[in-house]
């Protein structure tokens, strides 16, 4: 099978899409969600936040989220930013011990829809076209239609028991999916979105996958000495080439972003706990410590984590702004 030119959507690790390419970072354009961590109570509130004025507006209230589960994927964005996916108990207040369910949210009209809480959900990725989001689910892997509200099984493990590993990403046409899978002989498939056939595809070993960008240029999460909670690298690998390290001595599973152009990275260092900005082939800058960086469409912003706040940064004019209280912050738009 001829891999098909892939486009930018990552499970767990967060790529953006060039929506706003071409506005001036400093004047922090944009919008981006976040939750809202209340210390009082177990639920939290999904916002979106104006990054110009700070104005917050409600998308989904009554959020039991679960911040101590690190091996499983969080807050991720649409292509356009239009719809946002959480592992999430939306509206259930008084069951705290409910399963968390998979929830897709319309941006615009803020309405949430459960796409699944049959079994636990580790990872999730929307289509180019936004219409469908694959997941996987303990042994399997499965495609459900947003528009139709059905789910559909693509591959199962169960068999083996080999589970699927950290990382999702689909074809640019929507037709194939890549995935990796956990457990002795498992490794990196390319799966037919439309039948679930499987052609295995020889990559690094690797932990995660950060990014597949378009030119079938794939960046992955390695241990370095293979320790479950040991330091990672950074490796940027085409099919067919040599494996690239691009950085070394990154945190564990908190949050690595590479922007739209695959010209920068950022990451948290295990060492420091600094936001790691890095030019590929260049330079590389830190931000101060913090977590789940998420560049902007443009690439050239970036927001991240740190301390239970918002921090956006511009990375040309190294101006920084506060916005406030919140976790788990995605640029949307």
């Amino acid at each position: 099978m001829r891999l098909a030119r892939p486009m930018i959507l990552a499970c767990w690790l967060l790529v953006t899409a060039p929506l706003l390419a071409g506005q001036p970072a400093e004047d922090f354009e944009g919008r981006i969600a976040a939750l809202e961590d209340r210390r009082e109570s177990l639920d939290r509130r999904l916002v979106s936040i104006d990054v110009s004025t700070g104005e917050r507006e409600t998308l989904l209230d009554d959020v039991l989220y679960s911040f101590d589960s690190f091996d499983d994927q969080h807050l991720t964005r649409s292509p356009s930013g239009k719809r946002l996916a959480l592992n999430a108990t939306v509206g259930e207040r008084s069951s705290p011990n409910q399963p968390l369910g998979l929830y897709v949210v319309d941006v615009s009209s803020r309405e949430a829809k459960r796409v699944w809480r049959e079994n636990h959900v580790q990872c999730f990725a929307f289509s180019p076209d936004e219409r469908q989001i694959t997941f996987t689910s303990t042994w399997e892997l499965w495609v459900h239609d947003l528009d139709a509200g059905e789910s559909r099984l693509l591959v199962t493990d169960e068999a083996d028991r080999r589970g699927w590993g950290r990382g999702l990403a689909w074809s640019s046409d929507g037709r194939h999916i890549y995935a990796t899978r956990s457990g002795q002989g498992g490794g990196h498939v390319v799966v037919d979105a439309r039948d679930g056939s499987l052609e295995p595809l020889p990559a690094p070993s690797a932990h995660r996958i950060a990014a597949w960008l378009p030119g079938d240029v794939i960046y992955f999460m390695r241990k370095l000495d293979g320790e479950y909670y040991g330091p990672q690298s950074l490796i940027r690998w085409k099919p067919g080439g040599s494996p690239k390290i691009l950085a070394e001595d990154l945190s564990r599973d908190l949050g690595v972003a590479v922007d739209v152009q695959g010209s920068k990275i950022a990451y948290t260092q295990r060492a420091t706990g600094q936001i790691v900005v890095k030019h590929i082939g260049g330079s590389a800058s830190k931000l101060g410590k913090g977590l789940w960086p998420s560049f902007s469409p443009g690439g050239d912003a970036l927001v991240f984590e740190s301390a239970r706040r918002i921090s956006i940064h511009d990375l040309e004019s190294g101006e920084s702004k506060d916005l406030g209280e919140g976790i788990r912050p995605v640029w949307i738009r």
